[in-house]
């Protein structure tokens, strides 16, 4: 059923095509795992098949007996139980909410990258007097982690920042690892923000994440894409507030009125919300036109009754212009 499944991606890129090119890119993309003569072609890998795709058909069709793809050799990620998703913004979580399969490994992996504590890369003590992270900690670095300021040490405000634009940008740099190009900068997206993504994905250990090997271009796009779809989810975790007794309290980690940020059960529909927004931007990122993220995929808060995003009409109205965010207006709260 998988291998069908995949088939059935390939020829929705294109139905004229002939079931023996379909047949010969599922062999051609598939994962070498283990020794052929017990595992056949290996596993099947819609990920790579799909990302592949163009440049196996161009030499599929000058010389189909020499059309091949670089050999790989990703990484296999498996898992002691895959029949749930415990419903929460941990780490593995934001793997979980991008596929119910094992489709996407690359993706997922950059989705969780965002979390790991490690390496340490900066000098100082964030808010709670813990170390500093590159990656890890949303007021130190909110444009990984869906939040709206950047607070320092001592805990006084620095600016705001537009995680609708973060996340737009980010998914262009993924785009232009892979396609080359420009990564246009978004409206909203101060240069002081610009300069840190782009330092930050410069200090990424691309050996270290991919088990010692160096990953391709487009494992590289993948890995990115899902650092910005962590960011996508984290904003209805990071940057939610919730309506009580006249005004709008952040929804907290902690020693807030209202905790349980990353909690599934804490106003469910955040989750919900959270995981059709990372629907869209997949839609986004297997599309063969290949587009950047845009402002759509944070429409399902359009719809929110029991919970609002800080500022997410302002941000994007600075992305898109107000006539595109007068919708938007419905599941926004103003906070300074």
């Amino acid at each position: 059923p998988q291998v069908a499944a995949v088939a059935s991606l390939i020829w929705e890129k294109d139905l004229s095509v002939s079931v023996d090119f379909v047949r010969a890119l599922l062999n051609e993309s598939a994962n070498a795992y283990g020794e052929a003569d017990a595992y056949g072609n290996g596993l099947v890998d819609a990920e790579y098949a799909l990302e592949n795709y163009e440049t196996f058909k161009k030499q599929y069709q000058e010389k189909a007996e020499n059309a091949q793809l670089e050999k790989n050799e990703e990484e296999v990620l498996s898992f002691e139980e895959t029949n749930c998703v415990e419903g929460c913004w941990l780490v593995t979580d934001h793997g979980d909410m991008i596929s119910v399969n094992n489709s996407y490994p690359n993706v997922k992996k950059g989705a969780r990258f965002p979390d790991k504590k490690e390496p340490v890369y900066l000098e100082g003590y964030n808010i709670d007097n813990e170390p500093l992270y590159v990656f890890e900690g949303m007021t130190n670095n909110p444009w990984w982690h869906g939040y709206w300021k950047k607070l320092n040490a001592q805990k006084k405000k620095l600016y705001t920042t537009n995680y609708v634009a973060n996340y737009i940008y980010i998914t262009r740099l993924a785009n232009k690892v892979r396609y080359g190009g420009t990564a246009a900068v978004p409206n909203g997206i101060t240069t002081e923000v610009k300069n840190s993504i782009i330092n930050d994905i410069g200090k990424i250990e691309w050996e270290s994440e991919f088990a010692g090997k160096t990953p391709t271009t487009a494992q590289r796009r993948a890995f990115i894409w899902g650092m910005a779809i962590h960011s996508l989810s984290d904003v209805f975790a990071h940057s939610a507030y919730i309506y009580r007794n006249g005004r709008y309290y952040a929804i907290t980690h902690k020693n807030g009125t209202y905790t349980g940020a990353d909690d599934d059960q804490f106003i469910d529909e955040r989750f919900e919300h959270a995981e059709k927004a990372v629907e869209l931007a997949m839609n986004k990122y297997v599309s063969s036109d290949h587009p950047s993220g845009t402002y759509k995929e944070f429409s399902p808060v359009i719809k929110a009754k029991d919970y609002k995003l800080g500022n997410i009409y302002s941000y994007v109205k600075e992305v898109a212009g107000i006539a595109l965010a007068i919708d938007y207006n419905a599941g926004s709260c103003a906070i300074k």
